[in-house]
């Protein structure tokens, strides 16, 4: 059975806890709705959950440092959570989608292990240790000062539109040296180059 890996835990207080944490989403086979971070301080102690209303963030420690936050949005006045997994931090944020990681996950487990919970009895729910990249289906972006998640859904003129603040990058787009598959440097690229009071802010090309 795979076990829970090392792990930091940041909640929105801004303290932070060093111990062992797992992620539990909801299981579509069960129709389970539930999408928390299982932690404890020592592999002894049962794991208590934590839900986007105290926790920011839990960074995973293996082979590989990864970082799954909850994402606040606000959508009819109602204020929701979505864990998701952070591949790029600055004025924008590139997410990876759990779901679509964990929905391909079960279907080919050379993505994620699968687990029981730790008391042996699933309950419903499926547990993942992520081990392996996720084959990730969906990625969002979302400055901070923004309400809602934005999915370019493979369209680059929206991501033209999204960034045209950015000289450099519809450029780029236009002469095909930003593609598609290029979003993390997308993003990586305007937090550099574009970002207000980033360093390299009035940069021109």
């Amino acid at each position: 059975m795979a076990q829970d890996q090392e792990a930091t835990i940041f909640f929105r207080d801004g303290t932070s806890l060093t111990g062992y944490g797992e992620i539990l989403r909801e299981n579509k086979i069960m129709k389970a709705k539930k999408e928390v971070i299982l932690f404890r301080l020592d592999k002894n102690e049962q794991p208590d959950e934590w839900d986007g209303e105290i926790v920011d963030r839990i960074e995973l420690y293996s082979s590989k440092s990864r970082t799954f936050q909850f994402v606040q949005t606000v959508e009819s006045g109602e204020t929701t959570y979505k864990l998701l997994e952070l591949l790029s931090e600055g004025e924008v944020n590139l997410y990876a989608d759990l779901e679509g990681g964990f929905k391909d996950s079960y279907l080919n487990p050379l993505n994620y292990t699968r687990i029981q919970d730790f008391s042996g009895v699933t309950d419903g729910y499926t547990v993942f240790t992520p081990e392996k990249n996720p084959t990730v289906t969906h990625h969002y972006v979302k400055r901070a000062n923004e309400s809602k998640l934005t999915m370019f859904l493979g369209n680059k003129k929206r991501i033209g539109e999204y960034f045209n603040n950015c000289p450099g990058i519809v450029e780029r787009l236009k002469t095909k040296e930003f593609m598609l598959k290029n979003l993390e440097q997308i993003v990586e690229y305007y937090n550099d180059f574009c970002a207000e009071g980033s360093q390299d802010s009035d940069f021109e090309d």
